[in-house]
């Protein structure tokens, strides 16, 4: 009852941080800083290094130049130090205590032998819910439960499955409940609308929404016993951890977008999604079909994808066979990804953008087939993509009705919080 009002509150006390279970497997387990630091009977705690990310930048200067001329920026890993403080009721409490806490933090957690790479700890931190979320540019289609708007920000603001959603204004009007949260503009409800609408207004409340920074533990608990080091010596302690995130980006949930074929489209050519639609066929002369947008999973009609973090996201991006000569683009920002390559039928292709990787199921490392700047593609915030939306389209030879699929999945980015 204490944390859930803590979180409600949204008070450091109340974040949490998850530690590795088994190596290799991704598994964590949630460890409340209210219960693993034992914060009660007026203990106090402190963090600090959640702000802005660091950065440096990169200057060129000419021989005979006053000054320099910045040329570009990068950002630097941060530091997280977490001040932790405990009155315990003896000495037993205090070992017990003591015991926990460096088994939790062991470095071989992070550095397992048997992982194939390090597996750091998240520090996951809460952000209030509770407040109404008002918006007047809902689009609804009939007969789809799907239901968009650009400016709601449903993930960043924590939006959850079994949130209440009221159409307020047009022939949708009346209470939903929302069943799914795809992305940052996209909502599933617990019915299908009746009629088509570009511009109504919502009411909706936000929930708790969490952000995660990927670290590791870089020093502490050190457990000083001297009157000095710990005013609640000898039945309790105060120490500093601080832990260091190579990658200083908080994190948001996971979102997707997908296309896919049905088994009800008979005829296939050349697969093309733009900023006109999804057509199927030659993109050119005799030949060319229009497939309606409810033909098209996770398709509203369009393929602008409005991305709410504050620096650029890195997606993951799955295609399913079979698929020859796959792209992506962002027309937003003139970034392109090209396949010379076929994806068969039952292959599935990853690409991921955060760690310049590209393969397939079978794990073969298809890098060489692609050509374009993996480190470069993403989805970006203003000012490189006005009003939050990238343009984005996928195109693809040779696809078979209901096999093939391209998915792109990210998580907002922060440079703090």
């Amino acid at each position: 009852m204490q944390e859930q009002y803590l979180r409600k509150l949204c008070l450091p006390e109340a974040d949490q941080v998850l530690v590795p279970v088994d190596a290799g497997t991704g598994e964590l387990s949630a460890y409340p800083l209210l219960s693993w630091f034992g914060l009660h009977r007026g203990d106090r705690l402190a963090i600090t290094g959640a702000g802005a990310a660091p950065s440096h930048f990169i200057t060129q200067r000419g021989p005979y130049q006053d000054g320099e001329t910045p040329i570009d920026m990068r950002f630097d890993g941060r530091t997280l130090q977490v001040v932790i403080g405990a009155r315990l009721t003896s000495r037993a409490d205090y070992w017990d205590r003591r015991n926990k806490l460096l088994d939790l933090l062991r470095p071989n957690r992070a550095f397992s032998e048997t992982a194939n790479e390090p597996q750091p700890c998240v520090y996951r931190r809460w952000l209030t819910g509770g407040k109404l979320m008002r918006g007047s540019d809902l689009r609804t289609e009939a007969g789809t439960a799907y239901v968009y708007s650009d400016s709601a920000g449903f993930v960043h603001h924590g939006v959850q499955a079994g949130a209440p959603l009221f159409i307020t204004s047009g022939s949708n009007h009346g209470q939903y409940t929302v069943l799914e949260v795809v992305n940052d503009y996209t909502l599933r409800l617990d019915a299908d609308m009746g009629f088509d609408q570009t511009t109504g207004w919502f009411i909706t409340r936000r929930a708790w929404m969490i952000r995660d920074l990927y670290v590791v533990a870089e020093s502490g608990p050190a457990f000083d016993e001297s009157n000095e080091g710990s005013p609640y010596h000898p039945v309790g302690h105060r120490d500093v951890i601080q832990f260091v995130a190579h990658d200083p980006m908080w994190y948001g949930p996971l979102q997707k977008e997908d296309w896919g074929l049905l088994e009800a489209a008979a005829n296939y050519g050349d697969l093309v999604f733009d900023g006109e639609g999804a057509w199927m066929g030659a993109r050119e002369g005799v030949g060319r079909w229009l497939f309606l947008p409810s033909s098209v999973a996770g398709m509203s009609g369009s393929t602008n994808l409005v991305y709410w973090g504050t620096v650029p996201a890195k997606p993951t991006i799955y295609i399913t066979g079979p698929a020859t000569n796959p792209s992506i683009r962002n027309a937003t920002v003139d970034k392109e990804i090209v396949f010379d390559y076929t994806v068969s039928a039952g292959e599935e292709v990853t690409v991921d953008t955060l760690d310049l990787l590209v393969y397939n199921n079978f794990g073969e490392n298809l890098l060489h087939y692609v050509s374009g700047n993996l480190a470069t593609f993403g989805l970006f915030p203003p000012p490189d993509a006005p009003n939050r939306i990238n343009d984005v389209s996928v195109s693809f030879s040779g696809g078979s009705a209901g096999g093939s699929e391209v998915r792109i999945e990210w998580r907002n980015r922060y440079n703090g919080i």
